[in-house]
């Protein structure tokens, strides 16, 4: 009777692991589908370097410490990572045709000689309501259309 009964057991267990598995359903995307992806291609995964901020240029003397932003996109987030000039950047961004929303948060180290520098930048960046692109030049706009900042593509 132990027999038919560890038998019947080991059958039980063989045939459950041969069921295929339930799969859940994946993560919903949160990049633009189709056209709309290929429309923002130019802005998304290029490093935009701060070139300009209220028509002012942005001259920064150590590479190191030049501001720039860069927005991504994966299956489970719209991310934005860059460098302030002294603090690191990172937060989210939404996309809607022209129109862009950006989430900034910043590292809290304080560089005297790059803090005004940094805390416009982040400031426009708030402000940040659409974006143009013009050949390598990012502009930044507030939702007056009035440019904020400008912003250069590199390789």
């Amino acid at each position: 009777m132990k027999q038919l009964t560890l038998i019947a057991i080991s059958a039980a267990l063989l045939l459950s692991a041969c069921q295929t598995p339930q799969t859940t359903a994946p993560a919903p995307a949160t990049r633009p589908a189709g056209s709309a992806y290929i429309q923002h291609l130019p802005l998304l995964h290029t490093r935009w370097i701060l070139g300009q901020i209220d028509q002012t240029a942005v001259v920064v003397d150590q590479p190191e410490h030049q501001p720039f932003i860069q927005l991504s996109v994966d299956q489970h987030s719209n991310r934005l990572m860059g460098m302030g000039g002294c603090n690191r950047l990172m937060g989210s961004y939404q996309l809607n045709g022209t129109q862009l929303q950006l989430a900034v948060v910043s590292t809290k180290r304080y560089c005297a000689e790059l803090h005004r520098i940094e805390s416009t930048l982040l400031s426009g960046l708030a402000r940040t309501a659409s974006y143009h692109i013009d050949q390598r030049t990012l502009t930044l706009k507030d939702h007056q259309g009035t440019p904020l900042m400008q912003f250069q593509a590199i390789d």
